[in-house]
């Protein structure tokens, strides 16, 4: 007998017909973009020029973090306080998770991975030319392990460095839905996480290197975020073109979002910038925020998971002014 074959009725078969089609499209102009950056390349190299010398004339400013600070806000408030003098976006693709995660489990060199952010930023760099823009702001804490090549790729750029305490960071993660390698549920840095975190096991230098196999989830997500906040301080430590501002100072309504306005005037850099009122007025907007946890408040862990914080990452909170009584 064969099969019963299963009728597919005209909706279905137009929005599949839709999904192929839109797919074609996308890869039709991902071929075209390669094939334009690779001439534009091989034009820069007979020219002698660098990567470098493409982005000169334009202000650069990162926000990076650890992840789960605001990025997507911020990115937002800064494009609502600057209008159209900015280019300001939440991690554009490719969001830049697999070269980080290469340039650690790798080793890939400074300069390997400066081509690489080059590449995937060139389309970035085409629209600033086309609208005549000169200001590109991208929020992203895929870039904390990258800090070394964008300070080298970009000759006039910033970087602001968003610190969170880690308890609270390390909370917003354990209850975090990822998209899953398979179709059953998954948390972050769970064994279902489509991405591979950059763990221990990936720094061979790493007093935990040997143990990462062994180490429940939140011991990692303790690791993961004390050994990214500080990938970041020790990239722009001592430079005066960066500076951290406390999540909670940019977030906390009680100090009337202080770290808020900071930030927008660090990057005005000397442009007009909004009354703080309207900077205040729209930090009241929230977007991503964490409304649900799967632990409780950091001040209600058993004493077993607070020491298990401090042991892993008490250094880095303590280096953020942080304290963990």
């Amino acid at each position: 007998m064969w099969p019963q074959m299963r009728r597919i009725n005209p909706e279905e078969g137009g929005a599949r017909l839709a999904v192929i089609r839109n797919n074609v499209s996308i890869a039709v102009r991902t071929t075209f973009r390669r094939a334009a950056s690779c001439w534009i390349r091989l034009r820069n190299i007979l020219a002698g020029k660098s990567d470098r010398d493409s982005w000169s004339g334009i202000q650069c400013d990162f926000i990076v973090s650890t992840g789960r600070t605001g990025t997507m806000a911020l990115a937002r408030l800064c494009a609502e306080c600057f209008g159209s003098q900015v280019d300001s976006r939440h991690e554009p693709h490719p969001d830049l998770f697999h070269l980080a995660a290469a340039t650690v489990r790798h080793g890939l060199t400074t300069s390997q991975v400066i081509r690489e952010l080059g590449e995937s930023r060139r389309h970035v760099l085409s629209d600033l030319r086309r609208k005549k823009c000169r200001w590109y702001v991208e929020s992203n804490n895929n870039l904390a392990w990258l800090i070394p090549a964008v300070r080298s790729l970009f000759p006039h750029y910033r970087i602001i460095h968003i610190v969170r305490d880690g308890r609270d960071v390390v909370r917003s993660w354990y209850g975090k839905y990822v998209n899953s390698a398979d179709s059953s549920p998954a948390v972050f840095a769970g064994p279902n996480d489509v991405r591979q975190r950059i763990g221990a096991n990936d720094v061979p230098s790493d007093e935990y290197h040997s143990r990462w196999e062994s180490m429940g989830r939140f011991e990692r997500l303790c690791w993961i975020w004390s050994r990214t906040d500080a990938a970041i301080q020790n990239a722009i430590d001592g430079d005066d073109r960066c500076c951290t501002i406390r999540f909670e100072d940019i977030f906390g309504d009680k100090e009337e979002f202080a770290g808020a306005v900071s930030l927008i005037s660090f990057l005005a850099n000397g442009r007009a910038a909004p009354a703080d009122g309207f900077i205040r007025e729209r930090m009241r907007v929230r977007s991503n925020a964490s409304e649900a946890h799967a632990l409780p408040h950091w001040s209600a862990w058993p004493q077993e998971m607070q020491a298990t914080f401090a042991a892993i990452a008490g250094s880095q909170m303590r280096r953020n002014g942080y304290s963990l009584d």
